[in-house]
Order: structure tokens, then sequence, then C-alpha cells
């Protein structure tokens, strides 16, 4: 509705100044569901982008962060990223999924997000 129209509006200006200026600031987009089907990768690509070396412990504690049994309630830090894919598609409903479409239409297209439902 309208607070997700008004904050992605907010977010989507931010986002155009940061591609404007893309030669003055380093900045990855990240997409959630990117992270959890492959946490590995995205991680070492993040380190990498950043500059941080990867390591030995580093991979360990990845691992270890994405492999626990919870079910990524709260702030959890080990969470079993294969059941969190899609999970909010499940829990959120189509009405309330198309209202924030609606109202945030042009940031998931300015960051390559994807619609669920692109006639709304």
């Amino acid at each position: 509705g309208d607070s997700s129209h008004k904050i992605c509006t907010e977010i989507t200006t931010r986002a155009n100044q940061l591609q404007r200026h893309n030669h003055l600031l380093q900045y990855s987009t990240i997409l959630y569901e990117n992270v959890v089907k492959n946490p590995l990768e995205k991680a070492k690509e993040l380190f990498r982008t950043v500059g941080i070396d990867w390591s030995e412990s580093v991979e360990k504690r990845v691992l270890h962060s994405i492999s626990g049994s919870s079910e990524g309630g709260g702030f959890d830090t080990v969470k079993d990223t294969s059941r969190l894919l899609g999970r909010w598609r499940r829990e959120a409903g189509e009405e309330y999924i198309r209202a924030v479409e609606q109202g945030c239409t042009q940031l998931m297209s300015t960051v390559g997000y994807p619609l669920m439902f692109p006639d709304t």
C-alpha cells in the first residue's frame, strides 16, 4: 500500500544515486534468494568484493551457520537455509505480496528483483 510505496520510493532514489556515482563508490546488490540458494558462493563473492581474504576458518563458520536446525525464526545466527527459500511467499499471502509489488515495482526493477505478479 501507501507505506510500502513511500519506503520503496526512498530506497529507489538512493539506489539510483548509487548507480549514478558508481565510479566513486563500490557497492553490490544482494538478493536474499541468491544468498539462500548458494550461501557459500555468495559469501566468497562478498569477501572478494570488499578485499578480505577467504580462509578455511571463515568457510567452516559459514558452513556451520547454514547447516543448523533452526527454522530461521528471530535473529538466529544458525539457519537451515534450504528451508528458508520461498518461505516468505508461503507465509505472506498473495494479497500482501501484490500490495508490496504494487508499491515497490520501480525499486524491484531497479535492483533486478523479479515480480511474482507482473500484472499487478
